[in-house]
């Protein structure tokens, strides 16, 4: 997976559209897309597995990506479909984590790949990529906190019925 096989990627139109990197110069944009590797990936075909050591990341330039998680018993939940723009492993790339999902294609799709160690080097050498990520994680997080908040007052809702 990744490093080493398909095409480079000239220019940077589908990093415009990927939220992480909303607001960066056509410089700075420039210089991540000049560290991927467009890959196509037929339908069905894994990018990358629940558990699996992080590699880098991977954002949608084309098509759709499931993304899943299983259950105790092994069944596969569907998670969400990622589509054009969005990046996939930064969570798990900057935690120095497995990946927490299993990611593949959904009918023929198009991925641009980035190591790890290509993403580290980037983000030192551009600090408005980091504080740009900070942002976006920072806004997920109270997304997340929101859904937890919904979710507690449903628990508490039905038990109050009951």
């Amino acid at each position: 997976m990744g490093e080493g096989k398909g095409t480079f990627v000239g220019d940077n139109t589908d990093l415009t559209i990927c939220e992480i990197f909303e607001g960066l110069s056509p410089e700075t944009l420039k210089d991540f897309q000049a560290l991927g590797r467009k890959e196509k990936y037929a339908d069905g075909k894994m990018l990358f597995g629940t558990g699996e050591p992080c590699s880098g990341v991977y954002w949608v330039s084309s098509g759709r990506v499931d993304v899943s998680v299983s259950d105790d018993f092994g069944r596969r939940l569907q998670g969400r479909v990622a589509r054009r723009g969005e990046l996939l492993g930064l969570k798990a790339m900057l935690c120095d984590e497995a990946y927490a999902a299993t990611a593949q294609s959904d009918g023929p799709s198009e991925v641009t790949f980035v190591t790890r160690s290509k993403v580290s080097a980037f983000l030192s050498a551009h600090p408005d990529a980091t504080f740009s990520i900070v942002e976006q994680l920072s806004h997920r997080l109270g997304i997340a906190f929101d859904q937890l908040r919904l979710l507690s007052d449903l628990n508490l809702s039905l038990l109050t019925d009951a």
